[in-house]
């Protein structure tokens, strides 16, 4: 069996510390030549002379230090026959899997892996791109704090601070939330919205307590919420800019002031120009903005200056509750009654309505011929002025022609004929006489709340 097992290194070529030798008769067990009987065998192999006496060429060659022979791996088969007989080999250094593989694990097809690549990738192309747009955007904010320059936006919602400690009687900070182009927030304070303060003090009461404060802060915040989607112009004062969020978004805060804004384009309407004259004068016709509504009137914006229109400049139509008929952000356009200098610089300016409602009705007259009987709704009655000519208790009534959106008036109306003074909201049967050069319908009253008609006036 020796000599069967016996192999020279010179009839192969190859070093024998690289040979490997397995009997014949190896039955599959895990037995390996021993590692010191095949050095033996190497170093008596390489020292043996040749038969011509000179050096072999196995000779010429440099020695090479053993290599030490790699134990057998064991298969999973070899695992399972030799159980209990032998310990594993350890396991070499694992291949990394990829993708694909993890997500067949998972139950994955292979389409829905690229479907999910894919979309995995487009969330990155848009974050990035988000990015980009809003750090150029933020470079324009900058500019434009930076030269006072006005942007504009758009009241979105209402936020309440609590300054000081829980326990402290401090006045709570209410902030509007004005959303610009591009979709950055700005923190307006109400108290930098309005030119001056819009609630007035005189009626805050116990502001040295906890529930005088909480009620002037609900004053507030019910003043701002009547604000909602309002565009007003604004300056920005503050900006800063922290490190990003888990999401990859820029946690930010932008501060900014109303009041002015509205400072610089009131100069540039009530002071005076290049030329010493003003852009806005008494008796112009001008635009202007609601900013909000109330039950009897409604406050606007003319010429970056707050001011107020009550009822009786606001429309000759007969209304109980102005929240009916406008809303905030409305525009309207106005007839500059009034203006009047401040000491401190400012403007006051008294505005109305009616004016236009006048000159939409002058466009409307060829529909209502001489003669013609319709019905009205009275919004004022007024005594007529004391002269000769004119019975005592005689009326002059306005009235509003629903159908035709035309104020009328009745001059000379006698109370003894009427059974009850009238009022607003009366209902009357008119029949047009004709029109005044400012737009009024003139026309006589013929009936009043379904009592006979009046024929002898």
């Amino acid at each position: 069996m020796a000599d069967s097992m016996e192999v020279h290194a010179e009839e192969v070529g190859q070093p024998a510390d690289e040979l490997v030798v397995q009997d014949p008769d190896f039955n599959g067990e895990n037995e390996e030549i021993n590692a010191a009987d095949a050095e033996n065998e190497a170093a008596s192999a390489g020292s043996a002379p040749s038969g011509d006496g000179q050096d072999s060429p196995q000779e010429a060659q440099p020695e090479e230090k053993p290599k030490r022979r790699r134990a057998k791996q064991t298969t999973a088969k070899d695992a399972s026959d030799g159980e209990g007989e032998s310990e594993p080999a350890e396991a070499g250094p694992t291949r990394r899997r990829t993708k694909m593989e993890a997500a067949g694990d998972s139950g994955m097809s292979r389409a829905e892996v690229l479907r999910d690549a894919r979309q995995r990738e487009a969330e990155r192309l848009i974050a990035r791109q988000e990015r980009e747009r809003f750090l150029a955007g933020w470079s324009a904010l900058k500019t434009a704090m930076r030269r006072h320059s006005i942007v504009n936006g758009v009241v979105s919602s209402v936020e309440i601070r609590h300054v000081g400690g829980p326990d402290e009687v401090t006045e709570d900070l209410v902030l509007l939330a004005v959303m610009l182009d591009g979709g950055y927030k700005v923190l307006v304070p109400l108290e930098e919205f309005y030119q001056e303060n819009p609630v007035d003090m005189r009626t805050a009461t116990d502001l040295d307590t906890a529930e005088g404060q909480r009620e002037l802060t609900r004053r507030k915040r019910a003043l701002a919420e009547k604000l909602y989607e309002l565009q007003i112009p604004l300056i920005i004062t503050d900006m800063e800019m922290n490190d990003r969020d888990e999401t990859g978004a820029y946690d930010y805060a932008i501060v900014g002031s109303r009041r002015k804004a509205l400072d610089i384009i009131e100069m540039q309407n009530f002071g005076a120009g290049r030329g010493g004259n003003q852009a806005i004068n008494e008796g112009d016709m001008v635009p202007a903005t609601i900013t909000s509504v109330s039950i009897h009137g409604v406050a606007v914006v003319v010429g970056g200056v707050d001011t107020r229109i009550p009822m009786r400049l606001l429309t000759f139509r007969y209304l109980l509750d102005a929240r009916t008929a406008y809303h905030v952000g409305q525009e309207l356009l106005v007839y500059v009654n009034k203006i009047e200098t401040l000491p401190n610089g400012r403007h006051e300016i008294e505005v109305s309505a009616k004016q236009a409602e006048l000159q939409s009705a002058r466009m409307r007259q060829k529909l209502l011929p001489v003669g013609t009987s319709t019905l009205g709704v009275i919004t004022s009655v007024r005594p007529a002025p004391s002269r000769p000519d004119i019975p005592a208790g005689t009326l002059n009534i306005t009235a509003y022609l629903k159908m035709y959106d035309m104020p009328a008036i009745v001059r000379g109306l006698p109370v003894a004929y009427l059974g009850r003074p009238p009022i607003a909201g009366d209902e009357v049967r008119l029949v047009v006489l004709g029109f005044t050069p400012a737009g009024f319908v003139v026309a006589d009253c013929r009936s009043f709340n379904g009592a006979p008609g009046l024929l002898n006036h």
